[in-house]
C-alpha cells in the first residue's frame, strides 16, 4: 500500500493511498465530494477499519495552509458573536502537503454497523447490561473497534468504575488518537477521578491540534479552581457559565491576595525574621487555602515552629495536588510530622512512598534527590535547606520500631543508608 504524496498525486490516485497521523494509520476512502477549495474523501481507520473522519485535502497547495486558516478565522469569530457554527476541523501538514481531517463518521460503512446500534439503543435507555454484553460481543469480533470500546468505557464510567474507563479510554486514544468525543471522555472521567496533571496534559495536547477547540473550556476551569489555580482559567471560555465565571474571578483575587501575602513571607525568610513568616504565610492561608504553594509554605512554617499537628493537618489537605516538582517533599514533610507525633509506622510508609515518587520510571533516585523538607516552594522551583532533615527522622522511626518489636522495612533501612553517605 502506497503512501499518500500530495506533491506527486493526482487526485484520482487518491483512493487506497495511506495516511499516518499522529501514530494512526489511515486508508483513503471513497470519494465523497469536491468543491472550490477542497477535494474529499473518507478516510478509514486502518486497525478499527471504521470510517471516522473526512479527509479535505487542499486543491492549491501552493497557497495553502490560507484557505483553511480562514475558515477557522471565520469560525472563531461567528463563535465570539455567540453563532454555532461546525467545529473546527484539524489542519495537517504531511504527506507533503496540508490538509483537513474533519469529523464525519460514516458508520454504515462498518461490516458490524447492526451490532453497534443495539449497543447503542441499549445504552440509550439506560440498559447497561446489554450495552455491556454487545459490545464485548463485538469486541470478539473486531477488537479494536473504538465505538464499542466507547460504550464499554461509558458503561464502567455510569457503574462508577473511572479507572476501569480510563483504561479502556487510553485503548481507544492508542487506535484513534484523532477524535475529540473520545478524549473528551477520557478527560472528563481523570478530572472526576482527581487525576489532575493527566488531565492538565490531555488539554495541553487538545489545544495544540484544534487551537479553537472550547468544549473542555468549561471543565479546565473546574479543575483549575479544585486544583488550586484560578490564574489557569481566566483566559479559557466560559460562554453562558455565569456562575462558573464568578466563582473563577473570586478565587482569582483571593489567590492574587494570598500571594502579596507570600511575598511579605519571602522578604521575612531573607531576613530571619521566622515569627513574620509564620504570620504572612498563616494570612496567605486563610485568603487562599485551595493554593498548593500557599498551603505547603503554610505547612513548612508550622514545621519550623514545632506545631506538628496543624502542619500535618494542613499539608495533608493539599498534598494530592501539589505539582510533581515538590509532592514528594511534601509528603516527607506530612512524614515528620506524623513521627514527631508518634506514629512511627505511618511516618515509615509515608517516606517510602515519597522516595518512590521522586523516582525515575526505571525505579532508580540520586542521592541529591532524596525527599527533603524544603525551606520554600514555588511551582517551579524549591529551596532546599543545607541539611537534610530526614536522614535523623529516619534513624528515630527504626529506633521505635525496633524498641517496640515491629518490623523494620528492608527499604527503609537502605534508605537510611543512602541519607547517611550524602
Amino acid at each position: 500500500m502506497r503512501e499518500l504524496d500530495l506533491a506527486e498525486d493526482d487526485p484520482d490516485e487518491y483512493e487506497g493511498r495511506l495516511v499516518r497521523w499522529c501514530g494512526a494509520e489511515y486508508v483513503i476512502g471513497p470519494f465523497v465530494d469536491e468543491g472550490g477549495e477542497r477535494i474529499v474523501h473518507e478516510l478509514i481507520n486502518v486497525r478499527s477499519r471504521l470510517s471516522l473522519h473526512f479527509i479535505k485535502v487542499l486543491k492549491d497547495q501552493e497557497s495553502a495552509p490560507a484557505p483553511s486558516l480562514r475558515l477557522l478565522e471565520s469560525y472563531r469569530k461567528l463563535r465570539d458573536v455567540g453563532i454555532p457554527v461546525a467545529e473546527d476541523p484539524e489542519l495537517v501538514h504531511a504527506h507533503g502537503g496540508w490538509f483537513e481531517l474533519d469529523e464525519a463518521a460514516t458508520l454504515e460503512s462498518d461490516p458490524h454497523h447492526a451490532l453497534i446500534e443495539q449497543v447503542r439503543w441499549a445504552y440509550d435507555r439506560g440498559d447497561l447490561g446489554t450495552a455491556e454484553g454487545n459490545s464485548q460481543q463485538l469486541l470478539a469480533l473486531a477488537p479494536d473497534h473504538t465505538e464499542a470500546l466507547q460504550y464499554l468505557a461509558l458503561v464502567l464510567a455510569q457503574r462508577g468504575d473511572l479507572a476501569g474507563a480510563i483504561t479502556v479510554g487510553q485503548k481507544i486514544l492508542s487506535v484513534e488518537p484523532n477524535l475529540r468525543p473520545y478524549r473528551f471522555n477520557l478527560m472528563e472521567w481523570a478530572a472526576r477521578l482527581g487525576l489532575f496533571e493527566s488531565f492538565g496534559k490531555m488539554l495541553a495536547e487538545l489545544k495544540n491540534k484544534w487551537p479553537g477547540e472550547r468544549r473542555a473550556d468549561a471543565l479546565a476551569a473546574e479543575v483549575a479552581l479544585a486544583r488550586g489555580r484560578p490564574e489557569q482559567a481566566e483566559d479559557l471560555y466560559l460562554g453562558e457559565s455565569g456562575d462558573l465565571r464568578r466563582r473563577v474571578t473570586a478565587e482569582a483575587a483571593a489567590a492574587t491576595r494570598a500571594e502579596a501575602s507570600l511575598a511579605r513571607a519571602v522578604e521575612a525568610l531573607t531576613a530571619d525574621r521566622h515569627d513574620e513568616v509564620l504570620q504572612h504565610c498563616a494570612a496567605a492561608y486563610t485568603e487562599y487555602p485551595k493554593s498548593p504553594v500557599v498551603a505547603v509554605n503554610y505547612g513548612l512554617a508550622l514545621l519550623r515552629s514545632g506545631d506538628w499537628r496543624h502542619g500535618y493537618e494542613v499539608l495533608s489537605s493539599v498534598v494530592s495536588a501539589a505539582p510533581p516538582l515538590f509532592k514528594g517533599d511534601a509528603l516527607a514533610a506530612i512524614a515528620v510530622c506524623l513521627a514527631h507525633l508518634g506514629d512511627y509506622t505511618r511516618a515509615a510508609g509515608l517516606l517510602e512512598h515519597a522516595a518512590s515518587t521522586m523516582a525515575s520510571p526505571d525505579g532508580s533516585i540520586a542521592d541529591a534527590d532524596l525527599p527533603t523538607v524544603p525551606v520554600w516552594v514555588t511551582y517551579d522551583q524549591e529551596l532546599r535547606p543545607r541539611d537534610n532533615p530526614i536522614g535523623p527522622v529516619i534513624d528515630e522511626i527504626i529506633g521505635h520500631l525496633q524498641g517496640s518489636g515491629e518490623s523494620v522495612p528492608s527499604s527503609l533501612l537502605t534508605l537510611r543508608h543512602r541519607y547517611q553517605r550524602r
